[in-house]
């Protein structure tokens, strides 16, 4: 039986939008970042369906566990300098629609650049009471962040998020591609190496006693010749 038969002779044309939404349980993996890279895997996936991408898309969100904070609660917003600009229209829309923003000091003033009223707040290593007292006193209930890549906030950024996961506040942040998590894994095998090259080193200089070989067995005790 042919496609032609069986009425089958053109693409049909579908009124709606299916959106799939991936199921990723960084809960269960205590410590693990929560930065998303080419390399993950999900233990599960949910579709959302709908006649236009927001609505299919907030289904799939919905359905996945990622439910939004009702208005009037309070987002937090961390941003590297290459996405302060493209932040500000969805930090505007959250403002017009009765969410209230807090920022640290560099993306606060892109904000208010922009025309978006927001609140500063210091990072973790500003000192205190910092995004992450907030969080735990239950004053921020979601929250947008991106790293610059180095040290302090990438640790910075890992404790946000690890912190935001416990406390089942909604996030979404930055994916790493693939050359990130590359130089990560060469930043993790050269301290290998270099461990393990000064503990070499360290054998060399203060090198164990050798080891005395094990004394000979008593001999044992002549008999006198039966005379």
């Amino acid at each position: 039986m042919t496609l032609k038969e069986i009425g089958f002779e053109k693409e049909p044309v579908l009124n709606h939008v299916a959106v799939k939404e991936a199921v990723l349980p960084f809960e269960k993996f205590a410590g693990a970042d929560t930065l998303l890279g080419p390399e993950m895997k999900s233990t599960g996936e949910v579709m959302g369906i709908d006649v236009d991408f927001g609505k299919a898309y907030a289904k799939a969100a919905i359905a996945a566990g990622s439910r939004l904070p009702p208005s009037g609660s309070t987002v937090f917003i961390t941003m590297t300098d290459k996405y302060k600009d493209a932040i500000v229209p969805a930090a505007r829309q959250l403002v017009e629609v009765g969410y209230k923003v807090v920022a640290t000091s560099g993306t606060a003033a892109a904000l208010r650049a922009g025309g978006v009223e927001c609140s500063d707040v210091l990072k973790i290593q500003e000192g205190r009471p910092n995004a992450a007292d907030l969080m735990r006193n239950g004053e921020i209930d979601m929250m947008f962040i991106t790293s610059t890549g180095d040290e302090p906030d990438v640790r910075d950024g890992k404790d946000l998020r690890r912190l935001a996961l416990s406390l089942k506040v909604r996030m979404k942040g930055e994916e790493r591609s693939g050359k990130e998590e590359e130089d990560e894994a060469k930043t993790e095998r050269k301290a290998h190496f270099f461990k393990k090259k000064k503990k070499k080193t360290q054998n060399l200089k203060n090198p164990r006693s050798p080891s005395r070989p094990p004394s000979p067995a008593p001999a044992p005790p002549s008999r006198p010749w039966p005379g």
